[in-house]
């Protein structure tokens, strides 16, 4: 029979459950603060809890001590096989966070919601970012309901924390003209492509730099969006690796390009030198195969699969710039984005000429609560429009 009692603590009171386990231990889990959590919706978590323990759905013997920072590297072993290996870093760098707040000797069963404060607190006083502070506890709060599933931890301290406010940034995208200036500049082919296929296709920089030669249909004018198995492929007796990839959403997809950009990777492929990759050079595989040869074979989750590459991109919109100022009484005003945001561009423009659903299977998104940014997105002639409305009520 689990219990409902009220005790004091130097930080205030608390309301906790008690019970017996199998051998007549007594056992204990604070469910809450007392002011902050009601004697009722207490009383509503010990008849949850007792029905679940009742049906066996929880185990009634506490689960053996753990340290904090053997859990948390535990739980990142688990899922190593099943998320991207940026996840498995963002999952350490959370781990660290918890580890510096509480210790890594913390026994994970007597985490409460104290701690988590201590952690936020941590958080906080490092002058986190809100949207970095809501990624590390979400982090944290997953790994805590993994523990529960296998049955290695009795709760989950960190369900239903409160997470600071973020206000989502407004959707940065290129001018028209602002992109065939980059195209203009470009230095060469290959980045001539690049900023076509991007704008054209929304594809992720992970997607473009991922594609094959295979996945596009010259024919058809589509690219493929597809899975990589991990292997190699030969040009004059020399072998270069293909790496093993899936694409953030793990969906496959097929999307449209236009002929310009049709002509544009066909003549990039004139050139590649018979790379199975559209924006990997032979020389550039060579590079990353030796890498890879001291490595044990891998690429770490940060290694860079082009060198340079936010150098080069805010080069190319420098030129881009002093093009569109040449000849004008006054600088062209040119604000420095990435090219994460020819992905947003080509989200906004298909906004206005698809529905919701079909633009959120171009743009590969798992939620459509992604792409509904861009039908948020306000044009650029809005103002424009909300003056004509008043100009037609004004002269009525």
């Amino acid at each position: 029979m689990i219990t409902l009692h009220r005790v004091k603590r130097k930080t205030g009171a608390v309301w906790m459950l008690r019970w017996y386990d199998s051998r007549g231990k007594r056992c204990g889990e604070t469910i809450g603060k007392v002011g902050v959590m009601t004697k009722r919706q207490a009383e509503h978590v010990r008849r949850e809890r007792q029905g679940k323990l009742d049906n066996r759905l929880i185990p009634r013997d506490r689960p053996k001590r753990m340290a904090l920072q053997e859990f948390l590297h535990r739980d990142r072993e688990a899922v190593a096989v099943d998320v991207k290996p940026k996840t498995i870093e963002e999952l350490r760098i959370a781990a660290d966070h918890a580890i510096r707040a509480l210790g890594a000797e913390y026994d994970v069963q007597q985490l409460d919601y104290a701690d988590v404060g201590r952690i936020k607190s941590h958080l906080a006083d490092r002058k986190l970012a809100s949207a970095t502070i809501c990624k590390t506890i979400r982090h944290l709060q997953g790994a805590f309901s993994r523990g529960v599933r296998l049955r290695l931890l009795a709760s989950n301290p960190f369900q239903g924390v409160t997470l600071p406010k973020v206000q989502p940034k407004p959707v940065r995208t290129y001018q028209l003209h602002e992109i065939a200036a980059m195209i203009a500049v470009a230095p060469d082919l290959w980045w001539e492509a690049l900023i076509r296929l991007g704008y054209t296709s929304g594809l992720r920089r992970g997607e473009l730099l991922n594609l094959q030669w295979l996945d596009v249909d010259f024919d058809v004018g589509i690219v493929k969006v597809q899975s990589k198995v991990a292997g190699s492929f030969v040009v004059r007796d020399q072998t270069y690796p293909i790496f093993g990839w899936t694409s953030k959403s793990y969906h496959d997809r097929a999307v449209p390009i236009p002929q310009e950009t049709v002509t544009a990777l066909q003549r990039l492929k004139a050139k590649s030198g018979g790379s199975a990759y559209v924006f990997l050079g032979l020389n550039r595989l060579a590079e990353i195969r030796a890498y890879m040869a001291g490595n044990d074979g891998k690429l770490s989750a940060n290694y860079k699969l082009v060198c340079h590459f936010e150098k080069s991109w805010d080069d190319l919109q420098a030129k881009a710039e002093a093009r569109l100022s040449k000849g004008q009484p006054e600088p062209y005003q040119w604000e420095r984005r990435t090219l994460h945001d020819l992905r947003r561009t080509y989200g906004s423009l298909m906004a206005s000429h698809v529905p919701i659903h079909e633009l959120k299977a171009l743009l590969g998104h798992s939620s459509i609560r992604t792409t509904e940014r861009y039908y948020l997105a306000v044009g650029d002639d809005v103002a424009d429009r909300v003056r004509s409305v008043f100009s037609i009520a004004a002269s009525a």
